[in-house]
């Protein structure tokens, strides 16, 4: 493999995470692929979206909300409103660590340094749904890639 295919590579997703980045079917990204609206490198199933090629086709067809470095997509609302339907509107601190699967002391510390928020209720404090549920959502995405 010569060196532009490996560099290409590096900056390529799946045809999956792209049509989520898109937030379109894969079966409409592959017509722009066949269309040449958007490129790819490799064939069958090892073929991968060039990254530069989404950013090119965002910037010509769609106006994007960034929100913390990542692009907010119908899919990655609709993730986040399921999990917000399914979590209480206030999560005690050990119940978080364990929706996130972090250790309780790690999480802890987390709340120590301030990065997670917390609401107080009487003289206990609680972290709120929506902060978990846009934390999992940004997750979602990332799985997705």
């Amino acid at each position: 493999m010569s060196n532009t295919k490996l560099s290409q590579a590096a900056d390529a997703v799946t045809i999956r995470a792209a049509a989520v980045r898109l937030d379109i079917t894969q079966q409409h990204l592959r017509r722009l692929l066949r269309e040449g609206k958007i490129s790819a490198i490799g064939k069958g199933t090892s073929r991968a979206v060039l990254v530069s090629s989404l950013e090119k086709f965002e910037a010509e067809h769609k106006k994007t909300n960034m929100c913390a470095g990542i692009f907010v997509t119908k899919a990655y609302k609709g993730f986040v409103q399921r999990i917000l339907t399914t979590l209480p509107p206030l999560s005690r601190p050990d119940s978080a660590a364990r929706l996130l699967g972090l250790p309780e002391g790690e999480f802890a510390d987390l709340m120590t340094r301030g990065e997670v928020p917390m609401i107080a209720v009487g003289t206990r404090e609680y972290v709120p749904a929506k902060w978990l549920a846009n934390l999992l959502g940004r997750a979602y995405l990332e799985k997705a890639e």
